[in-house]
């Protein structure tokens, strides 16, 4: 079984305050943990600011301000590394993802082993991610939902722990 744990939620009005709840969230809840596989998921609607997070998100890891992150929508996944950590990053997008077999042709589960891994639209591949969670306990997974607000100008954001429980 799989138990949520909500860490924190706020409100970010503009692109500054949504910087800071990434530089918090790596600062209080990854930081310390960055040997470990971690894995971020990206939860929002279509344009609510997923790849912006992770941009950022990755920049922080990376200690690089200047690197180049656009969303792997097409390629499903791009590769980073910080240099700084001597850990792997991989940023995926499984919007287009339609069958399990196509993230299976990726080897999608391999990959979440070792490195530190950001993914949008994570619901298309959750059942690796749960099978993950059963052999890697000691994983740490959090859930970041990002839903924009129109007529407030704001995004509403959270972060949750996930854990596996047997």
């Amino acid at each position: 079984m799989i138990k949520e744990f909500v860490l924190k939620e706020t409100r970010a009005y503009n692109i500054q305050e949504t910087i800071s709840f990434v530089e918090e969230m790596f600062n209080k809840y990854i930081l310390n943990s960055i040997s470990k596989d971690i894995i971020i998921l990206l939860d929002g609607e279509l344009g609510a600011g997923k790849t912006f997070i992770a941009s950022n998100l990755i920049k922080v890891i990376a200690k690089d301000l200047d690197i180049n992150v656009t969303s792997p929508t097409f390629n499903i996944i791009s590769n980073y590394h910080s240099v700084f950590f001597n850990i792997d990053i991989n940023h995926y997008d499984l919007y287009r993802i339609n069958k399990p077999n196509e993230l299976e042709n990726i080897s999608f589960y391999e990959n979440l082993f070792n490195c530190f891994t950001i993914i949008e639209w994570y619901k298309n591949g959750f059942d690796y991610i749960k099978k993950f969670l059963e052999i890697n306990s000691n994983a740490l997974v959090f859930i970041v939902e990002i839903n924009y607000n129109q007529n407030l100008q704001s995004r509403f954001l959270s972060i949750k722990q996930l854990i596996f429980q047997k």
